[in-house]
């Protein structure tokens, strides 16, 4: 038998996108999200769970928060985050509130590549 072994996770989740109208324009270009993660250690016998929400404003603005507790339904982080994307890019900040020493920033920046152009490559259905 492996002197190490591996912990047997089971995990899963959810999510909810609630449309906000917006109340000038009657689009909605609002949403509020909602998600709920769950993970179970067969080995250890414990869970974690997470729970969290997204406000986010005309997919270009984003605030969020979210808690996650332990088996012993102990609240073990607070997180807050914001948020901003363009056609080119998302730059993305989360924290982990803590003590000041143990609260760990995130700092996230995306890239997105412009989605290709017909380039007359001869594929399926062309020159028809």
């Amino acid at each position: 038998r492996d002197s190490m072994s591996q912990p047997a996770l089971l995990r899963g989740g959810g999510a909810a996108i609630f449309p906000v109208r917006n109340n000038i324009l009657g689009d909605p270009a609002y949403f509020l999200q909602i998600v709920q993660d769950l993970t179970v250690s067969f080995v250890d016998g414990i869970f974690m769970s997470s729970t969290g929400a997204e406000y986010q404003w005309n997919n270009a603005a984003f605030i969020r928060a979210g808690l996650r507790a332990g088996s012993k339904r102990e609240l073990t982080g607070v997180s807050v985050g914001a948020g901003i994307r363009t056609e080119v890019y998302r730059l993305d900040y989360a924290a982990w509130l803590g003590s000041p020493i143990e609260m760990p920033h995130i700092l996230t920046v995306t890239f997105f590549m412009p989605p290709g152009k017909n380039s007359g490559s001869g594929g399926p259905g062309e020159g028809q």
